[in-house]
C-alpha cells in the first residue's frame, strides 16, 4: 500500500498496523493530529517506523498533513497545520484552500507561503517541509490555471486535484497530465464517483499517490468494494461518527487488498507487466 493514504482516527491506524494492512503513504488531519498530540507523535515517530515488516517496504513513512478543510468546513491556519505535521515528521503540508474557488484558494496559499517563511526563519523543521497547494476551480482551464500559479506565484512544491474536479470536467487525468508538465508531484485528494478514472489517473507518471476514507467506513457498515475500480461509484458521505471509531473487521481489510489490487492494475499498466 505505498500510494495509497487510508484516511482514518489514529485508532484504526494502529489497527490496520496491528494488521498489516497499513503501508507507508499517509495523509493525516491536522485537526485530528491537534486533538490527540502525544498519541499521534508516539505512533508515527516511534511505533509505525518501528514495524517494517508489517507496514509496507522498508522505511519511513510519507507523511502529507491535510488543512482539514472537509472536516472542518474551513482550512486550518498553517502555523496550526505547521504544529501538526512537526509533531509527526510529516514530509509535505497541505496550504489553504476554498472548496471550488480558484482565487480566494490563490489569495488564502499566498498569504500561508508568506507566513510559513516567516516560520522558517526560526524553525529548521519548517525549512525543510515542503508546500501543496490544491487546485481548485470549477472548469479544466479554472483548475489548471490555479494549479500553475500555485506552482509558478506561491512556490508549491506539489499540487493535489480533489475528488471535486472530476464531476465539474468529467476527469482528473487530462488535469494530472496537464500540471505534470511542470514538473512537480501530484497527489489526488480522495475518491471521485468515478473509481476507474481516478484509478487510470494514478497511473500517470509523477501521479505519487491517492487518499480516501471510503474503504473503512464503508467496510465497517459491512460492504465490499468491488473487484474492479467502478465509473458509477456513488457510496454516499463518510458516517457522521467515523472519527469517533477504534475497531476495524474483516471487510475493512477486504477493502484495502482491493483497492491495492487497484494500485497494481494501474502500475503494472504503465510498466507493461
Amino acid at each position: 500500500m505505498e500510494r495509497f493514504a487510508p484516511v482514518a482516527p489514529i485508532a484504526i491506524h494502529h489497527r490496520l498496523a496491528e494488521a498489516g494492512a497499513l503501508g507507508l503513504y499517509h495523509l493525516l488531519l491536522a485537526h485530528q493530529v491537534l486533538d490527540q498530540p502525544s498519541v499521534h507523535k508516539a505512533f508515527y515517530r516511534h511505533q509505525l517506523p518501528q514495524m517494517k515488516g508489517k507496514v509496507g517496504r522498508n522505511g519511513k513513512p510519507y507523511i502529507i498533513m491535510d488543512n482539514s478543510l472537509i472536516e472542518l468546513g474551513y482550512p486550518l491556519p498553517v502555523a496550526d497545520v505547521v504544529q501538526a505535521a512537526e509533531l509527526v515528521n510529516a514530509s509535505v503540508i497541505v496550504l489553504p484552500d476554498v472548496l471550488g474557488d480558484r482565487i480566494k484558494t490563490l489569495e488564502l496559499s499566498a498569504k500561508a507561503a508568506i507566513e510559513l517563511n516567516e516560520l522558517r526563519a526560526t524553525s529548521p523543521y519548517a525549512r525543510r517541509v515542503r508546500m501543496l497547494g490544491v487546485a481548485q476551480g470549477q472548469t479544466l482551464n479554472d483548475v489548471f490555471s490555479c494549479a500553475r500559479d500555485l506552482i509558478q506565484s506561491v512556490g508549491a512544491e506539489m499540487i493535489s486535484i480533489p475528488r471535486h474536479v472530476t464531476a465539474k470536467v468529467g476527469s482528473r487525468t487530462k488535469l494530472a497530465q496537464m500540471v505534470r508538465q511542470y514538473g512537480v508531484p501530484v497527489h489526488l485528494l480522495g475518491f471521485s464517483e468515478n473509481l476507474l478514472d481516478d484509478f487510470t489517473t494514478l497511473g500517470i507518471p509523477g501521479v505519487i499517490g491517492i487518499d480516501s476514507a471510503l474503504p473503512i467506513w464503508y467496510g465497517l457498515q459491512g460492504f465490499e468494494l468491488p473487484t474492479t475500480p467502478p465509473v458509477n461509484a456513488d457510496y454516499g458521505k463518510r458516517p457522521a461518527d467515523y472519527e469517533s471509531q477504534t475497531e476495524i473487521n474483516s471487510v475493512v481489510i477486504k477493502n484495502l487488498r482491493r483497492v491495492e489490487r487497484w494500485v497494481n492494475i494501474v502500475k503494472d499498466a504503465h510498466t507493461g507487466r
